[in-house]
């Protein structure tokens, strides 16, 4: 994963809305019986789910793309940036 602020930032958000997400989904059904609710918390979960994945997914392909060009610049004589 990238060290970056923003980065860890919104995957942070990310898991929050999982959790949130779960959290409500469970209260709603369970607690309110409130059907609109649940279905909301569950959409919730899953757009977060899927959100924290595609980041991951990025990520790890960040830290590939930056150890190949590390790996380029060092064969080639290249500085190390």
């Amino acid at each position: 994963m990238p060290k970056s602020g923003i980065y860890l930032t919104i995957m942070f958000l990310m898991v929050a809305n999982v959790v949130l997400g779960f959290v409500l989904m469970l209260l709603a059904d369970y607690v309110w019986q409130n059907e609109a609710l649940r279905v909301f918390g569950l959409g919730l979960t899953l757009v977060a789910g899927i959100g924290y994945l595609v980041f991951r997914l990025l990520g790890r392909a960040e830290l590939k793309r930056r150890a190949e060009e590390r790996q380029d610049g060092r064969e080639d004589g290249g500085e190390d940036r």
